[in-house]
């Protein structure tokens, strides 16, 4: 759909393109955050149709390890929080190798058509380019959630390792993964673990700086790149590659998205490092929807109508 509507235009110049992916962005951010609140709040006595539809939101959430275990194959496949950080992470590798391999592939196929002159095949070429560059962002942008939450649950922040003792006087304690209590803290596999999501957070794995890791770097990096290229010439490609970004707010919120992911970033890792069933955790909970919604609804950055009403509606 998103390619067939390239070549169609609505009435204010927008591709359809934009369109689908500017509603496709709000939909999905908005079942992806209430999929991560409901895992963070895992513990809460939820109404039983509320439990229902979490199943359900999972699929939403863009992490296929949730609704199509590997264990559902065959029982030894079963993946740990460990083994499913590793399967997310090489997912995405793959995904964007995939990506760039078509990219080549049909770029060679192109440029050794014979019926076709230089300035058709730069044309094409370039037309490649702006395609797959997009399909590149948009991956990113979608998977950010889940990869997000991915690494903050394994890294040793505070609240993501909880104190089990066997003795009243806390003589033989323990430290285990709170989202996997099956996973020891801080042995050497553990230990292994968070130096390599440390890795990919683009940051020295020192404990000091840890709050500073990918998840916050990644929106950055975003945000460089579109202020840098949004309305590049020369990088025609990247420019149209980074519009999943800019394209449907005004053009003084070109930036809004990355709050966007910020929000996410909060309501789906942040909060799961409190205590389950806490004051703190709900209140955080509370307090970010709410600042959020208010921040939005003053500035209207959104230029559609529809587009607005409907973030409007999922805040």
């Amino acid at each position: 759909m998103v390619l067939w509507g390239d070549s169609k235009r609505t009435k204010n110049n927008r591709t359809v393109a934009d369109v689908i992916m500017s509603c496709f962005k709000i939909v999905i951010g908005f079942y992806q955050v209430i999929a991560g609140i409901f895992s963070a709040l895992a513990k809460v006595q939820w109404p039983v149709i509320l439990i229902s539809t979490e199943k359900v939101l999972k699929v939403f959430e863009g992490n296929i390890l949730q609704f199509a275990p590997l264990s559902c194959i065959h029982t030894s496949l079963r993946l740990d929080q460990l083994g499913k950080f590793t399967m997310i992470v090489v997912m995405n590798v793959i995904l964007v190798g995939l990506i760039f391999l078509y990219l080549f592939l049909k770029k060679r196929y192109i440029m050794s058509k014979e019926d076709l002159g230089e300035d058709q095949k730069a044309m094409e070429v370039k037309s490649l380019k702006k395609s797959c560059y997009r399909n590149i962002f948009l991956l990113l942008l979608t998977t950010y959630p889940t990869t997000s939450k991915s690494i903050f649950q394994i890294l040793p922040l505070p609240g993501a390792c909880v104190e089990t003792c066997f003795t009243d006087d806390k003589s033989d304690c323990i430290f285990l993964l709170r989202a996997d209590h099956s996973i020891q803290c801080f042995t050497p596999r553990h230990n292994l673990y968070w130096l390599m999501a440390s890795i990919l957070a683009l940051y020295p794995p020192s404990w000091r700086i840890y709050i500073k890791i990918r998840k916050v770097g990644f929106p950055l990096l975003a945000l460089f790149l579109t202020y840098k290229y949004r309305e590049s010439h020369k990088y025609e490609a990247i420019s149209f590659g980074l519009r999943v970004f800019f394209e449907n707010y005004k053009k003084e919120f070109w930036f809004w998205e990355i709050t966007e992911m910020y929000r996410k970033l909060i309501l789906i890792s942040f909060i799961f490092l409190f205590g389950s069933k806490s004051l703190s955790q709900i209140g955080l909970t509370v307090l970010t929807v709410s600042i959020f919604g208010v921040i939005y609804t003053l500035f209207r950055p959104i230029k559609n109508k529809f587009e607005d009403c409907l973030q409007t509606f999922v805040l």
